[in-house]
């Protein structure tokens, strides 16, 4: 975002012979020599230098654009205020611009910094502490999930011992008529074993939940590692 200083040696007649004059004129075109190349504190300072030696109202603005540039808003719109004093209409009303532009900018810092402070206000508050539930609830499901996964274990280990029976019936050809029945254990054992299973897994998280959340646990993840610290 570029914006535009007063070219006070095209506008302003400086005194040639007077040394003050002189210096005041230097220490302008260092000033717009170093906010051309972005950089505004010495700009700041050159521009008010001369300001100090010939105090010309539209140094003023070009001080309070070096402000702006550098962000340093408060300034910049105090400066754009005393310009303001000084000169005619159409420069009244061109520093305005700058001056609402930089409270609308200044209002939404202020917003965005009060939301900051409300939500680390709202992280630093303690939370209400959860509705305990009976203690033999917990350990209830736990069992739940160890009865599940163990069912379905066994179940599985016995889906894989009949489909071992099947190997020699099927090389002999007996797979259609004696290995039916045990063919029909294979898939329901395989089945009771899926139920099984995902009933552990299912009884698992949720306990897993519930102890998270009737302790005082913090869950922390990492780049590489995920930590749970607190009480169980």
């Amino acid at each position: 975002m570029t914006f535009c200083i007063w070219v006070l040696w095209a506008t302003v007649a400086w005194g040639q012979e007077d040394k003050d004059l002189e210096l005041a004129k230097q220490a302008y075109q260092y000033g717009k020599q170093m906010y051309d190349e972005a950089e505004y504190e010495e700009a700041i300072q050159a521009f008010q230098r001369a300001y100090d030696i010939s105090p010309k109202h539209q140094l003023l603005f070009n001080i309070a654009m070096a402000y702006r540039m550098n962000d340093e808003l408060e300034l910049a719109r105090t400066y754009f205020e005393q310009y303001q004093k000084h000169c005619n209409d159409e420069e009244y009303l061109q520093a305005q611009v700058h001056i609402e532009k930089i409270e609308k900018t200044l209002d939404e810092r202020q917003k965005e910094e009060e939301e900051r402070i409300l939500a680390e206000e709202a992280l630093r508050e303690p939370k209400p502490p959860a509705d305990r539930l009976p203690p033999w609830v917990i350990p209830s499901v736990w069992g739940v999930s160890a009865i599940g996964v163990g069912t379905g274990l066994f179940f599985g280990i016995e889906s894989q011992s009949k489909t071992a029976l099947l190997e020699p019936m099927c090389s002999k050809n007996l797979c259609m008529n004696s290995a039916s029945p045990i063919m029909d254990g294979v898939r329901q054992d395989a089945m009771i074993a899926d139920i099984a299973y995902g009933i552990g897994l299912a009884a698992m998280s949720t306990a897993l939940w519930l102890q998270i959340s009737q302790s005082q646990t913090q869950l922390s993840v990492t780049s590489n590692r995920i930590i749970l610290q607190g009480e169980f």
